[in-house]
């Protein structure tokens, strides 16, 4: 719970910084992928899926990966996705 709570309020700070909250979101949207655990909780899953959906209504491109999917993809090709995982260092 704690978990969600600060990933949650770090997603808030960061568009809360930035001049206008939806300058952040379309700048890094299209090469945004959010990062779950396969052995995260619901809360987690929750939390990802709520920031994706936020990134999604701004770009297409925006992806939802499991840390496998994010690992196996090749640096070359990962380099440029700007990756938010969300998690615990135990589920992510």
């Amino acid at each position: 719970m704690m978990a969600r709570a600060w990933v949650c309020s770090c997603f808030l700070a960061l568009v809360a910084c930035a001049p206008c909250g939806a300058d952040v979101l379309d700048e890094i949207a299209p090469a945004a992928v959010v990062c779950i655990g396969n052995d995260a909780p619901a809360e987690e899953r929750q939390a990802g899926r709520l920031i994706f959906t936020a990134l999604r209504k701004r770009s297409d491109s925006a992806l939802l990966l499991s840390d496998e999917q994010v690992l196996a993809t090749p640096f070359a090709v990962s380099d440029k996705w700007h990756v938010i995982a969300v998690g615990r260092p135990t589920t992510n």
